[in-house]
């Protein structure tokens, strides 16, 4: 109703004084709501940048990152020679990348998938 204690106390005493018309006393509850919504809206402290939303964004979109640097920096090199030892290293290095390209593209999904929960529930 957007009136406060003392507005109620005032608004029910003039209601309980004899010969008070109804009307003024409605037009008297409007002003009071009126004036407390602006006086709110005014004294409002600014909200902080960082919400749910923004947060889980930021989880998925850093955990791909940090993927994608750990992929071409340790899963992609630059010269195979693929017989004797290397044929096990690199089928081992196949073997993360695709695991970790799994991982990329479900953190993705998730990240897709939360936010669009989390604005539905705003």
């Amino acid at each position: 109703m957007w009136l406060n204690s003392n507005d109620i106390k005032e608004v029910t005493d003039s209601l309980n004084r004899p010969g008070v018309e109804p009307t003024s006393v409605l037009l008297d509850i409007h002003k009071r709501q009126i004036s407390n919504i602006m006086v709110a809206a005014e004294t409002k402290q600014p909200q902080p940048t960082i919400d749910k939303q923004t947060i889980f964004a930021i989880i998925p979109a850093a955990l791909i990152v940090a993927c994608l640097a750990y992929l071409f920096i340790a899963s992609y090199p630059r010269a195979v020679f693929y017989w004797g030892d290397a044929i096990e290293w690199y089928d081992s290095i196949v073997a993360r990348r695709k695991f970790i390209w799994t991982g990329i593209v479900i953190a993705f999904v998730v990240g897709v998938l939360v936010n669009l929960a989390t604005t539905g529930l705003n």
